[in-house]
């Protein structure tokens, strides 16, 4: 069966007829009035809800000022309507010595605890949902340390004989390269196919008081040290 071919410049023509075909503009402005007023629905309705949430949340601070007056009233038996103490009067001394100097008289000073009150009763009202949603991923985010327990040593020097050892060509490589970058472990393993890094972490400290090659780099470097210090004794430190 044969595929028609069809050219890019035949299907750019034929997308450039159906934009400017006549009778698509009637249907084309009907689809933009609808779209039109259905924003314009949807701008009216925010802006109506926010007209009523900003009255609501007026009404529920009036309300909340009118019953701390109120309860404000009935602590102090002061009639309805009547004045509240205000600062300037001489406090009652309750408050610590951390605070002391703060509240000048009993009304600040109950203003003062029960804000501090309102502060910790949302320590206990807002509690944070769990962010990681995925149960795997829950398991795996889990820390869990052992402490580098060995519970069975037996089986833990069994697993250690399952461990691919190092060839000869490959601690030769392993000390050539130790010579030249120290303990960079990861450009180390970067010359030795097959070995990671850890893998180079454990070689070197599982050898680093047995082998040779780590023994002549230490001597080495303690040679260099003394032929340094007697350097510096001849000039005087300079």
């Amino acid at each position: 069966r044969e595929v028609t071919r069809v050219s890019v410049e035949d299907v750019a023509a034929r997308n450039f007829a159906a934009e400017n075909d006549s009778s698509r503009f009637g249907v084309r402005e009907s689809v933009k009035n609808v779209l039109r007023k259905r924003r314009d629905a949807v701008a009216d309705k925010r802006l109506t809800l926010a007209v009523t949430y900003l009255k609501r949340r007026e009404k529920w601070r009036v309300r909340m000022v009118a019953a701390d007056r109120t309860r404000l009233e009935k602590m102090y038996g002061i009639k309805p309507g009547g004045k509240l103490p205000t600062p300037g009067v001489r406090g009652s001394g309750r408050l610590n010595s951390g605070m002391a100097g703060v509240a000048k008289s009993d009304y600040e000073e109950m203003q003062i605890l029960q804000q501090l009150q309102r502060v910790e009763a949302l320590k206990s009202i807002i509690k944070l949902p769990p962010q990681v949603l995925d149960p795997e991923e829950r398991r795996l985010s889990a820390f869990r340390s052992r402490n580098a327990l060995v519970e069975d040593p037996l089986a833990e020097k069994e697993a250690l004989k399952l461990v691919r050892p190092w060839t000869e060509t490959e601690k030769k490589i392993f000390h050539e390269k130790f010579a030249s970058f120290g303990k960079n472990f990861k450009r180390i393993a970067t010359h030795i196919d097959g070995r990671t890094t850890s893998d180079c972490v454990v070689y070197y400290y599982q050898r680093q008081k047995t082998d040779d090659g780590f023994k002549g780099r230490r001597r080495a470097l303690a040679k260099k040290k003394r032929a340094y210090a007697e350097a510096k004794k001849m000039t005087g430190g300079a």
